[in-house]
């Protein structure tokens, strides 16, 4: 056996670093290696073909009916349905099977259509024509034929067709730029990197000479995340290893931008490219209203079976007595009766199930899931959620969890780029303890770019032949510019006093200021934010052949994912040094003199949100070797070891304290030697494939030490508009909201301060790392808890439905080691103690500040939330990819379509433009779908209860015979077509109060909190108001139908006749109760309740007026006309609708009138002022006040045609709700209009 051939099969099969079942072997090109290299072991991969299509035209039916007949509810039908047709049942199997048959047909011609527009796109997608290089050519084929190792050509604006290994482009630096918004939505252009030893290879010939393998990981679905190698072959047999990570791989779904062509090899294909692993959908999440009405099945299911218990035992004692038994002509045998005697009653057990299913409504998923999918575009279409800015509008990722939207309890959120606008401006830095701003004022006039110097050293001899002047000034004194930010009502302004260690050189009794030349070191800091960073320069190829003063006068747009690192280096260039671009590994600067200098890249250690900081080690013209760092100040300070590091901390403190974001710079110098060693040690980490992200770290760690402190920089976050209104509103409504941060405790503060979270009047409670060093973890929880409950006294006390009126206002700050050491386990198994401790203190708090927390540790958070024992309903939000889990952990997770990418909004349930937003999606659209959907599953229960009750109740006057009350037709269509529509349209449509009056008085929500609307004590009411109202229909006609006056000619009714006077009365009765309920009136709502009506009484007189010749039978004819010619049936019909509506009545009156919450007395309040406004204007005349503002005399806008033709719904009678406040009086102030209410902020307020 060849050498290399065994040293293949014993690197590959036996236990090593690099497990070969966790790694793939590429052979570029499908060439083998030149001989005495690693042998050529081919391989099988899939192919090119991506399905995303779940059935064929054989599996279509079978799976399809698997799948469905999977749910619980289709199954338990289904067994009923097979129990008609196997037995001797009371109803007809068609009573089952056809609205089965319907809801199944309905679900599989939805899952059909939609899986074919899928087999649709998987051909278009896996037919398209893709160029690869065979034997030095390009040749054409299909997309779905491309193998693993082929080298592909892609052209400017084209799809990657698969994950390729950048290989090389036409640019001469080797890179491309892509965009992957099909993959992450993100529209920017991004940089990847071809391999080094490759980048060279233009031609087709040179590419297909190439000899590599490509060594990398199994395919996994994490877009950013990729380890690999690539070993290269040139004349000797040794290949040349270079490291292959997440910039060197193309994705397939993105496209090439910018660049004429690229080559790649071909690395994961079909189904196993990242974007095929990421179609696989996430966890299912299930909301409280599913889980209500899942449980309300099950006793329902229980009610079910007792009833047929009931009238099972209920028969054999009726038959008991030989009088009552059986018909001669039905007896068998004695032998007979006693052997068969148990499987008879379980056939009549079996019989009256099916006689009572009915109670449980199979048409209610149907339903419900229409109404939640249908429901959902209300969100996407509101007007008001759309942001200008952006172009965007709200998108539903899931509409399973509408409902929960009005059940949230608490609200955790990102920080950066959520409450803030994540649109950063440079303010300052601090060199040394001096300061630099980019803005001056001088003699009242804002000076920019004033030589980029405002703040200098005044050390002896700083004035002299290097000094320059600062034109106009006429005063030695300089007031220092900064950024006015709103804190609350409060602006402040921030400036620097002479005791900032700042001062100003004036010369020798002239006015003019002089400002010195910058000694090294600030030198050294300008040059180290130009050199470390990750920006890219637009159009950076223009710079080749322009003069030094062109290059000082061209404006450099920057593109970076880190809208810090663009902020940094624009605020550097306006203090004179200027970032211009990176080509051929060197970075290239523009100093203050104008002249170009040129660094080369050595490396860069990237950012990582565990280090919190990056680094970049660059060699300069003389060749020195220089590493610069900059990072959060708690992951610099500790590795330095030279500086003013007291001076640089108070200022970084004090920024902080202002809602500023600081960051920390140092640097390092190497010797030759050093960085030689530190390289090979960087090199042995990058190429590792197994645990790679964990040997890098220690390698990062090693290098980024001892460092020597340089300054920090401060950068402003503006906070977003109505940020602070929407966290007021929501404190409010009885939510709280916690803040999650990277950022350190001053910063995060200060911002929570300024958006409200914390009031003048809040007393914050640290839980910090700093006061854990001064005291134990006991002690300092156990302090906290004193104090939060020193008024209650008690451990016990349960503060999560809101602020209570004796409860101060707390306010905790809580760190992520603080957190670690909560949720480590200790030796003696007592972590458990500290969790319930810490989470007692946040109940009792108004708003909690996380700061310092890792992604993994938001999570936790949320979950440590979630699964405690009052089980809130969690909502997260937040707008980068740090925020995904968070925003996975939670019941409702929410991503806000920002600057750091789409990650948080593709993994979200929902997305929305801006934080303000969530003020209406949870206050408006919120409340409206959990009250829709809790009406109708309440209502779908009671109407099920008042269809069956009563053919309960006439087992008792049938001998339990198990004859049906009503006809097969009756039995089939009541949940199908005669009572569907009304409530399928009430819980799309109603509003039981304005949406702008939910806006104002956010208290409202909380009438709705905790499940209020599913509740026992509500699901009981409704099930006897059904047993009530069944009562009613059945004992009504029965007494009725004792008359034998009933018909005109003395005839009497027989049973059908009596059964459809009962579901006559049934139907109009809970169509008219759900009439009554109905508070927002449209067309369409009258169209479908009237004509639902109406359908009922033309059906049944074409059901029982004709001959039906498909028919075996026909016990229905003439019936309902016989009914109808009865003048006492009119009038039973009649009464018996306005005794079972009555009470129902009564009882909301009183409780509106006695007991009344905060939305009953707002619909209180709109019926006044409809009858106050009626005494000066007529009805008829009245326009709808809508989107009226607070100003009584602005005049309501205009609504663009697009939205009204995509809402379509007037209020009937042009009354909206939304001008009216909650009323806790009225008063009389003067007003512009004639007649009219304005808003004050406590009540109404009028003007005749």
């Amino acid at each position: 056996m060849d050498c290399s051939l065994l040293r293949t099969l014993v690197n590959r099969y036996c236990a090593g670093e690099e497990n070969w079942v966790d790694n793939r072997t590429i052979y570029v090109g499908h060439r083998e290696p030149p001989p005495g290299a690693e042998a050529y072991i081919p391989q099988r991969y899939p192919d090119n073909r991506i399905v995303s299509s779940k059935y064929t035209f054989w599996n279509f039916v079978p799976k399809n009916l698997f799948e469905q007949f999977r749910r619980i509810a289709n199954f338990y039908f289904l067994i009923i349905f097979l129990v008609q047709l196997i037995i001797d049942t009371p109803t007809s199997p068609v009573t089952s099977g056809l609205p089965l048959l319907f809801v199944i047909t309905v679900t599989a011609i939805k899952q059909g259509y939609e899986d074919w527009l899928r087999h649709k796109a998987d051909n278009a997608m896996n037919q398209c024509p893709v160029h690869f290089i065979q034997h030095g050519k390009l040749v054409r084929k299909q997309s779905r034929k491309l193998r693993v190792g082929d080298i592909v050509m892609v052209k400017e604006d084209e799809t990657f067709p698969c994950d390729l290994i950048f290989l090389s482009s036409s640019r001469g630096d080797g890179t491309c730029f892509v965009t992957t918004a099909s993959l992450d939505g993100e529209s920017s252009h991004k940089t990847y990197y071809a391999v080094q030893d490759t980048k060279a290879f233009r031609t087709e010939q040179e590419i297909d000479a190439l000899h590599a393998t490509i060594e990398c990981e199994q395919p996994q679905p994490d877009l950013y995340k990729f380890v690999g190698r690539i070993n290269v072959y040139h004349d000797r047999n040794e290949p040349i290893a270079r490291p292959l990570g997440s910039e060197n791989l193309l994705l397939r779904g993105a496209t090439l931008k910018n660049t004429e062509k690229i080559f790649g090899v071909a690395t994961y294909t079909g189904m196993e490219t990242k974007m095929a692993l990421n179609y696989q959908a996430k966890s299912q999440k299930r909301s409280a209203v599913e889980k209500s009405m899942n449980v309300f099945l099950i006793v329902y299911l229980c009610i079910l079976i007792s009833k047929a218990l009931i009238n099972t035992t209920l028969k054999y004692v009726w038959q008991s007595d030989p009088f009552r038994d059986e018909p001669w002509y039905n007896q068998k045998t004695e032998s007979e009766r006693k052997r068969n005697l148990f499987l008879r009653a379980f056939t009549d057990f079996l019989a009256f199930m099916v006689l009572f299913n009915y109670i449980i409504p199979v048409s209610m998923y149907v339903t419900v899931e229409m109404q939640k999918f249908l429901g959902s575009y209300f969100l996407t279409w509101d007007e008001e959620m759309f942001d200008e800015d952006t172009g965007e509008g709200p998108l539903v990722n899931t509409s399973d969890l509408n409902e929960e939207l009005g059940q949230v309890e608490y609200v955790f959120t990102d920080k950066t780029g959520t409450l803030t606008e994540n649109n950063m401006e440079f303010i300052e830095c601090c060199i040394e303890g001096h300061v630099y701003i980019p803005h001056v004022i001088c003699n009242g006039q804002i000076l920019h770019d004033c030589t980029g110097i405002d703040m200098i050293d005044s050390s002896p001899g700083a004035s002299g032949k290097n000094s320059t002047k600062c034109p106009g000034a006429s005063s030695y004194y300089f007031n220092v510019f900064s950024k006015l930010y709103s804190r609350g009502k409060t602006c402040l302004c921030c400036s620097l006093r002479p005791s900032d260690n700042v001062s100003l050189l004036r010369s020798g009794g002239s006015s003019d200021l002089q400002l010195v030349s910058i000694p090294e070191r600030e030198e050294l800091f300008f040059r180290a934010l130009c050199l470390c960073h990750t920006v890219q320069v637009k159009d950076d190829d223009n710079l080749d052949g322009l003069k030094k003063s062109q290059l000082s006068r061209r404006p450099c747009i920057y593109i970076s994912s880190s809208p810090d690192e663009v902020a940094l280096v624009e605020g550097i260039q306006r203090l004179g040094y200027t970032y211009l671009r990176l080509k051929d590994n060197f970075m290239e600067i523009l100093n203050r003199e104008n002249d170009i200098e040129r660094f080369e890249l050595l490396e860069t250690l990237s950012f990582d949100s565990v280090r919190r900081r990056m680094s970049v080690i660059v060699k300069s013209a003389t060749g020195d070797i220089f590493l610069f760092c900059k990072g959060a100040d708690s992951s610099i300070f500790p590795r330095v070891k030279e500086g003013k590091i007291d001076q640089i901390r108070s200022r970084v403190e004090r920024n902080a304290v202002e809602g500023l974001r600081t960051l920390c710079v140092a640097y390092k110098k190497f010797t030759h030697k050093e960085y030689d060693f530190l390289h090979k040690m960087l090199q042995n980490s990058m190429l590792a494939l197994q645990d790679r992200e964990k040997k890098l770290a220690e390698a990062y760690d090693k290098i980024e030490k001892d460092l020597i402190l340089l300054g920090a920089t401060a950068v402003e976050d503006r906070l977003q508009e109505k940020a602070a209104d929407t966290i007021e509103a929501l404190q409010k409504a009885g939510i709280k909201v916690w803040v999650l941060t990277g950022d350190k405790m001053e910063t995060a503060a200060a911002t929570c301060y300024a958006c409200k979270l914390f009031r003048r009047n809040t007393q914050i409670l640290e839980l910090t790392t700093k006061k854990i060093e001064e005291q134990s973890l006991h002690d300092v929880l156990f302090d906290l808890s004193k104090t939060v409950l020193r008024q209650s006294g008690s451990l016990t006390r349960d503060s999560f439905s809101g602020l209570s009126a004796d409860m101060h206002d707390y306010g905790l700050i809580i760190d992520g080691a603080a957190l670690s050491l909560i949720m480590k386990p200790r030796e003696d198994g007592s972590s458990g103690n500290y969790r319930e401790l810490f989470l007692e203190i946040c109940r009792n708090c108004s708003a909690v500040l996380c700061c310092r927390m890792a992604p993994l540790q938001k999570a936790q958070i949320v979950k440590l939330i979630k699964l405690s024992k009052e089980h809130p309903i969690t909502l997260a939000i937040g707008d980068g990819a740090n925020d995904v889990s968070m925003i996975l952990e939670a019941h409702v997770g929410i991503g806000v379509i920002g600057k750091e990418g789409r990650q948080a909004a593709r993994n979200s349930d929902y997305a929305i433009p801006k934080f303000k937003h969530l003020k209406k999606m949870l206050l408006v659209h919120g409340h409206f779908y959990y009250v829709r959907i809790s009406e109708l599953v309440q209502y779908f229960f009671y109407k099920n209860v008042c269809f069956i009750f009563p053919q309960f109740l006439y087992q008792f006057f049938c001998g339990f015979s198990q004859q049906p009350l009503y006809d097969t037709a009756y039995l089939t269509l009541y949940n199908i077509s005669f009572t569907s529509l009304p409530i399928l349209l009430y819980s799309l449509l109603e509003q039981h109060i304005g949406a702008d009056m939910l806006k104002r008085e956010p208290t409202l929500y909380r009438d709705i909190a905790k499940n209020a609307l599913l509740r026992w004590r509500v699901f009981i009411y409704w099930t006897f108001l059904g047993v009530f109202d069944a009562m009613v229909f059945f004992f009504g006609a029965y007494f009725l139908f004792e008359n034998t006056s009933v018909s005109s000619n003395g005839q009497m009714f027989g049973n059908w006749t009596f059964g459809t006077l009962v579901f006559t009365v049934l139907v109009f009765t809970v169509t008219l109760k759900l009439a009554l309920d109905t508070r927002y009136w449209t067309w369409i709502n009258h169209f479908v309740i009237w004509g639902s009506l109406l359908f009922y009484i033309i059906f049944s007189l074409l059901w029982g007026g004709i001959v039906w010749p498909f028919l075996n039978y026909q016990r229905m004819y003439y019936v309902f006309m016989q009914m109808l010619s009865s003048g006492p049936a009119w009038l039973g019909i009649i009464l018996l609708i306005i005794i079972s509506l009555l009470p129902d009545v009564l009882k909301k009156i009183l409780c509106r009138q006695l007991w009344p919450t905060a939305t009953e007395r707002i619909q209180n309040a709109s019926r006044q002022y409809r009858d106050h406004i009626s005494e000066f204007t007529p009805l008829a005349s009245m326009k709808s006040p809508r989107y009226r503002s607070n100003d009584c005399s602005s005049s309501p806008p205009r609504r663009s045609n697009s939205h009204s033709k995509k809402m379509m719904f007037t209020h009937w009678r042009g009354i909206d709700y939304s001008i009216l406040p909650s009323v806790f009086g009225y008063s009389n102030k003067p007003c512009n209009s004639s007649a009219s209410y304005c808003y004050s902020g406590s009540g109404l307020e009028t003007s005749v």
